[in-house]
């Protein structure tokens, strides 16, 4: 027969245990979502026809290329997908362009069938984790002071006002930066930008190390864009309606296989964006096996002063922490001197002009920015050959960054 004392104790341990998962449960966070987050996901995933699982453990669906996300983005209901360019830039290739050795990129199975594109698959964390990470524009200072406190840059941009741009190209070494907690990251981005800052049309590519929105630090493929100054509108990677993917073998989120090595091979991916002359669409290409792949394109619809031309070319190095924590590496984690095996790299930033022609700036329309030096520092390149004009190293330890 139970005696009152076991009773009471009994009941003593189960509101113990009670407590206890709700202790646990407001610690671990709300990962519920809501209303319009639920419709989100909803309409991000897409019935796979197929789905390829990657060493590391992410999952990509080839989805029938008339029903991705992109078409459920209200300007691009009645959108006709455009298949191909209706040009090239000219210049855009140039075999004797390459410096270091291009990483692999890509999943390490068979292609997605024709008629399908590449997509990673979208779940409720992803919505969560990149609603929690604001963009903010890299080239005002007092904005980054004062609004977005935790961002770090060493960059360098085009600053002649007298010009219009129609896209711009890089190549960005690719590295192993060390970050110090989850809600970090380190990046390499190529930028593209028009308008006033508070209603900026940005699109921004290049590599990440992102824990918080890939689950690891591996660099790893990305975009973001916006028409609205980060307010309503864009998101990283396909996190919402805008990007219209064409790829069968690429897609954001991939994780880069080869990385440089402090003092060894060093190795790098080109970025490319460029406004198609005809369809006024922003096109997105990537080198893969020796040629240029088209990962796909923002239709014009969704910006406003993109639609004509950019006016800010930019590319180098972003990270964000928080102000309370060490500020992660960038790049190589080093500060960068005139050795290329030692510093990671920038190299050629170009432009596409009003012609749709590739074209190295003169070196005095490349200004060079970088808001905490004791941080991150950026030098220019002194070119020995073709393959650097245009070029800069940069990156550096991280650490106590306060402005």
């Amino acid at each position: 027969m139970v005696s009152l004392k076991d009773m009471k104790m009994g009941i003593a341990c189960i509101l113990l245990m009670t407590y206890l998962v709700l202790v646990k449960s407001g610690e671990d966070g709300d990962t519920s979502l809501s209303r319009k987050q639920e419709e989100e996901l909803k309409l991000l995933k897409k019935p796979a026809m197929k789905s390829i699982k990657t060493k590391y453990g992410d999952i990509y669906d080839c989805v029938d290329i008339k029903k991705q996300p992109a078409f459920d983005h209200p300007l691009l209901r009645n959108h006709s997908i455009q298949m191909k360019p209706s040009s090239f830039p000219k210049g855009m290739i140039d075999k004797e362009l390459l410096a270091s050795k291009p990483s692999k990129i890509g999943v390490n199975s068979s292609w997605c069938p024709p008629g399908t594109v590449l997509i990673q698959r979208i779940q409720k964390e992803d919505i969560i984790k990149s609603e929690s990470q604001v963009r903010r524009y890299h080239g005002h200072t007092g904005q980054l002071i004062t609004e977005n406190p935790g961002y770090h840059f060493a960059t360098f941009r085009l600053i002649r006002s007298d010009r219009n741009y129609y896209g711009g190209s890089v190549h960005l070494s690719i590295d192993q930066p060390v970050l110090y907690s989850v809600n970090q990251f380190s990046e390499a981005v190529l930028w593209v930008e028009n308008g006033p800052i508070d209603q900026l049309n940005s699109i921004q590519v290049g590599w990440t190390a992102n824990p918080k929105l890939f689950g690891d630090n591996r660099p790893r493929m990305f975009s973001y864009w916006t028409a609205d100054g980060f307010h309503k509108t864009g998101c990283y990677n396909l996190l919402c309606p805008g990007f219209v993917q064409l790829s069968r073998k690429l897609s954001f989120g991939q994780t880069y296989d080869v990385i440089s090595t402090y003092g060894g091979d060093q190795y790098e991916d080109n970025f490319l964006v460029y406004k198609d002359p005809k369809s006024g669409n922003w096109w997105y290409f990537k080198d893969l096996d020796g040629g240029h792949e088209p990962v796909g394109y923002w239709p014009s619809s969704l910006f406003t002063t993109l639609r004509d031309s950019a006016s800010t070319i930019a590319s180098g190095g972003q990270v964000y922490s928080p102000t309370n924590e060490r500020s992660p590496q960038m790049g190589n984690g080093h500060f960068p001197i005139q050795n290329q095996r030692f510093s990671t790299a920038a190299r050629r930033l170009q432009f596409v002009n009003e012609r749709n022609v590739m074209v190295d700036p003169d070196a005095g329309s490349l200004k060079i920015e970088m808001d905490s030096p004791a941080c991150y520092t950026v030098e220019s390149v002194v070119p020995r050959a073709k393959v650097w004009i245009n070029s800069i190293f940069y990156g550096g330890p991280g650490g106590a960054c306060g402005i």
